[in-house]
This record gives C-alpha cells, structure tokens and sequence, in this order.
C-alpha cells in the first residue's frame, strides 16, 4: 500500500500500505479537527503523470527492502480515464486511479496481479472500487472507503465476509524521509474490519470459523506527488514505508 502504494486491505482484499511518523512535525494546521480549517482538494495531493516513478523502502517484521510504483499509462475502464500502476514489491501488481467528480478511487480487477493483462474489455466482474479521498474535503472529516457483504457456496461451506472501511483526514505535517522534507502533507487515517464466518452446508448451525479482524494505516500525501510516507499495524504487526526516490514531469 503506497498511493501508489494506495491500497488498501488484506487477505481477501488488496490493501493499502500504511506507515508511522519518522520525523514528522505538525505545521499550523496542526493534527485533529477541522474547525476552522480551508476546504482541500483531493487532486492536490495526487501525481497523476504518465511515468512518473515512486521508490520506497519498506519494513516490516520480516525485514528491509525496497519496492517500486511506476505510472505506465492510461485506459478507458468504466467511463472514466484511468491511469494505470505498476506497483513492484516482487510481484508486479497492476492497479488503476481514477479521478472522478466526486473523489478519487483505486480500482484492482480480478486477475490483474503479475504483468499488466489485455485491457480489450468492457466487462468488469467483480471488481473492487475505492474511495481514497472525496473531491473536497476539510480536516476533521470522515468518509466511507470501501464496504462488502456477500455470501457464498463453495464445495461443503457457506463463506459470510463483511467488510468496512472508512478514512479520516487527520491534519496537515511536515514530513522528513530519506527523499527530502515536504511541507503541508495531508495526514489520513484508514481503519479496516473484516468479519469472517464459515459453516457446514450439511449442518449450518455448526459454525466452522469465525474471525473479526480490525487494522489500521497512516498515510501522508505530499502535494502534486502523493504517498511520501505510511504506516499500518495488523494483528500488533508494524509495516513502515518511506519514499526514497520520486521523479515525474508535469504535463
């Protein structure tokens, strides 16, 4: 999770890499309510140019490394120009950002894991959408980023998922990562939870698993470039990542 890293989730989803203050410190609009504070613009804090190239190191329990996102170019997918992700962490995972009247969303489709697939389709099953930010928005707000409650069938299971996010703009910082100092970042908050429940077809009332997981990620987004720096704990997990290098042209 990066923005390009954004995403967001976990096992059943594609989640957002999110990362702890390393050497941040709060400017004048401080970290907190909005009262008083000036209306931003989710575009503001977005680099939607074509090769534009992110680098990060990340780290985790398992260790350091670094990972790459790279804005390849653009496709018509759902009626909206979007620009199309390459986010390289060992896997070459393929997202898609769009910026739309009322916000900006991540969408991932089915099978788009491993290099880039033909984009020859209008059909789009299954497809996960998320609201990474609404078009305008002030400090102290709150907005809904992605929900799911389906059932299914599978073999001898019944399969009952829901999940819920929501995003809270938290402040504007100034951050310090090994790419250099950027003023007026955009702190926002992700909280996810998941409930999980599997039964016997054969016998519903005997409850097989039944799980609730909650996690949280920090990201701060620098103006005209994006994920600088994030944080994300997961089951008392801490995953870090800081931006190292960025390089992109304005259009």
């Amino acid at each position: 999770m990066k923005i390009a890293r954004l995403i967001l989730m976990s096992a059943f989803l594609a989640a957002f890499v999110v990362l702890f203050p390393l050497g941040c410190s709060s400017n004048d609009n401080g970290s907190g309510g909005g009262g008083g504070s000036q209306t931003l613009t989710a575009t503001d804090y977005m680099s939607f140019v074509i090769n534009a190239h992110w680098q990060y190191e990340d780290s985790s329990a398992t260790g350091i490394d670094t990972s790459t996102t790279d804005i390849i170019g653009t496709t018509e997918m759902m009626g909206y120009t979007s620009y199309i992700f390459v986010d390289a962490d060992g896997e070459n995972d393929t997202f898609f950002m769009q910026s739309r009247s009322d916000g900006i969303y991540q969408v991932v489709l089915p099978g788009t894991g491993g290099l880039l697939r033909s984009m020859n389709t209008t059909q789009f099953e299954d497809t996960m959408v998320i609201k990474i930010m609404p078009a305008t928005f002030d400090i102290g707000d709150s907005w809904t980023v992605y929900t799911m409650d389906t059932t299914y069938e599978e073999t001898t299971y019944r399969y009952s998922i829901q999940v819920e996010a929501v995003a809270q703009a938290q402040g504007i910082e100034t951050v310090i990562v090994p790419a250099g100092t950027f003023d007026n970042c955009l702190k926002l908050l992700y909280t996810w939870s998941m409930s999980t429940v599997v039964v016997s077809l054969s016998n519903p009332t005997d409850t097989l698993y039944n799980s609730d997981d909650e996690s949280e990620s920090t990201m701060w987004l620098a103006p005209n470039i994006g994920n600088v720096q994030s944080s994300s704990v997961d089951h008392d997990s801490l995953s870090t990542s800081v931006l190292i290098l960025y390089s992109g042209v304005a259009k």
